[in-house]
């Protein structure tokens, strides 16, 4: 089942919403860029047998580059920061909340949902993808601490 459109349709909600936050906000306009680095935390494989283990992106960069009060974002990932590491460009969409907003990649098989704590220079990446390769739901959670500049 796909799951795409209602999810699609629950953020436009919310973006109408956010945007009414924005407007009142005073960064409203502004870029906000933010350098996380080396997230870590634990992927979950579902299935019959569920297990949980410690994972991460060891030197990875994820970068959100977002106009405050739009509804998209651009979010460049990098496995690594060694030579001969590519970056990868994806669109997102974002959903401003209180103090923090949230960036959302659709894929195929996958969501990725990305929520920058602003007040605490936090990420909170929340993955779930419907696994072809383990036959089963998989997931992860990370936290990583981030550089944050609104101009």
């Amino acid at each position: 089942m796909n799951f795409a459109p209602a999810l699609l349709l629950a953020c436009a909600s919310l973006l109408h919403s956010s945007h009414a936050v924005a407007q009142g906000n005073s960064e409203a306009g502004k870029m906000l860029t933010a350098v996380c680095r080396s997230p870590a935390g634990t992927t979950v494989t579902g299935g019959s047998q569920p297990k949980s283990e410690s994972d991460g992106f060891g030197n990875g960069l994820f970068t959100y580059s977002w106009k405050v009060g739009e509804a998209t974002a651009v979010i460049v990932s990098q496995s690594g920061t060694a030579a001969g590491s590519t970056p990868s460009t994806e669109q997102a969409t974002a959903v401003q909340s209180s103090g923090f907003v949230t960036f959302f990649v659709l894929y195929d098989r996958a969501i990725w949902a990305h929520s920058l704590f602003i007040d605490s220079k936090t990420v909170l990446i929340s993955r779930h993808v419907n696994s072809t390769s383990a036959r089963a739901p998989l997931g992860g959670l990370y936290v990583a601490s981030c550089s944050i500049a609104t101009q």
